[in-house]
């Protein structure tokens, strides 16, 4: 993704969701994955286990990093017991999450369309409310009550326009919430993430709001 952007400055948007902090990466396997060994040809294999009935494009299979392993001496693969397998620094990994804390929170799309990755709050009263409110970079979720809002928060059919959210953080937001917020912002639409939904996407509140989820194997490493 930070490739697509480095080479799509103009036409591609990355936004801030609740994973991008160091306290969830350290929990749910970021951090290990850059720090650990990493066996390339073995999670080649398991890619083509996962992908036997999908036919992959040459973009897909440069992901399954089937590059040849480095030569023996070089300093890189000094400390590994084995030859086909390596990992990534802690600096690497704290590149990452400073370039995290610097995110944009939100999007808006083609003039109607309010992108965020979990939702409302009940101190989000317009678009700019996240300029004024959230000063970058922000590096612990405990820094910003509103950012940890809208990527915590979750759609809901009750009948309060925010209700408290089971996760612990961030709320449950209803129609009318949604509505009154894309009416005082003029927008048509919002489109989030946060929650896993099996076909992809899920509509709610009449198209008002629909929830993308993109992570087609989720359930397989759950």
């Amino acid at each position: 993704l930070f490739a697509l952007k480095v080479t799509h400055p103009d036409t591609f948007y990355l936004i801030r969701g609740n994973h991008e902090f160091d306290s969830v990466c350290s929990a749910y396997g970021f951090k290990d994955e850059i720090l650990n060994y990493y066996n390339p040809k073995k999670t080649s294999t398991n890619r083509r286990r996962l992908s036997s009935n999908l036919k992959l494009t040459k973009v897909q299979s440069l992901i399954a990093f089937e590059t040849e392993p480095k030569q023996q001496d070089d300093e890189y693969y000094s400390s590994h017991n084995d030859m086909n397998c390596y990992k990534y620094t802690e600096k690497l990994y704290d590149a990452f999450i400073n370039a995290f804390s610097y995110l944009p929170i939100a999007a808006i799309a083609n003039k109607t369309t309010f992108c965020i990755h979990g939702g409302l709050s009940p101190k989000l009263d317009c678009v700019d409310c996240l300029n004024k409110m959230i000063k970058r970079p922000i590096h612990k979720i405990e820094d910003s009550s509103l950012l940890s809002d809208v990527v915590w928060s979750d759609p809901s059919h009750s009948s309060s326009l925010f209700d408290e959210n089971p996760r612990g953080r961030g709320y449950l937001f209803n129609r009318e919430s949604v509505s009154n917020f894309l009416k005082n912002c003029s927008l048509t639409r919002m489109i989030r993430a946060h929650q896993c939904v099996n076909a992809g996407t899920l509509q709610n509140f009449g198209e008002k709001c629909i929830t993308v989820f993109s992570a087609s194997s989720y359930d397989q490493f759950m």
